[in-house]
């Protein structure tokens, strides 16, 4: 048994159990890095059905994955987690990479504001520059 897989199952017999489903599945919620990565998820995801899949790519990895997958991937913008700065990865950082994002075909980006983002900065929550509302993330929304 693997940690990666505690149930200790066999994914291609699971895969199996499926209904066909017209027009496929579409993955919207998926974090695919890399050749190695990519190419798993493309066997996975032919066992499984899924046609399209949205991934939360790093940007210097989008040309390994659009290789392995082809037309059967969309990635979604989204700031470099565990940077350094995650100000500025949240922020400028994030800005500057958008149209590069965009030449690679995304259409949408992630404002990720799970609870333990506030632990990026000492700031208590009503002047946390990682709120939602914060000049640094509306910046970012409205670019």
């Amino acid at each position: 048994m693997k940690p990666s897989n505690r149930l200790n199952l066999d994914y291609h017999k699971e895969s199996t159990k499926f209904s066909e489903i017209d027009g496929g599945i579409i993955d919207i919620h998926s974090h695919i890095q890399g050749a190695t990565a990519s190419k798993i998820y493309a066997k996975a995801a032919e066992h499984y059905g899924v046609s399209l899949t949205y991934s939360m790519t790093h940007l210097h990895e989008i040309d390994a994955v659009k290789q392995a997958l082809g037309e059967k991937i969309r990635f979604i913008a989204i700031p470099t987690f565990g940077a350094r700065d995650p100000q500025a990865s949240f922020g400028a950082d994030f800005i500057r990479d958008l149209p590069a994002f965009k030449s690679h075909g995304a259409r949408i980006a992630k404002f990720w504001n799970a609870p333990r983002i506030y632990e990026a900065s000492a700031e208590p929550f009503v002047r946390s520059p990682f709120r939602l509302n914060s000049p640094m993330r509306i910046d970012a929304m409205k670019a």
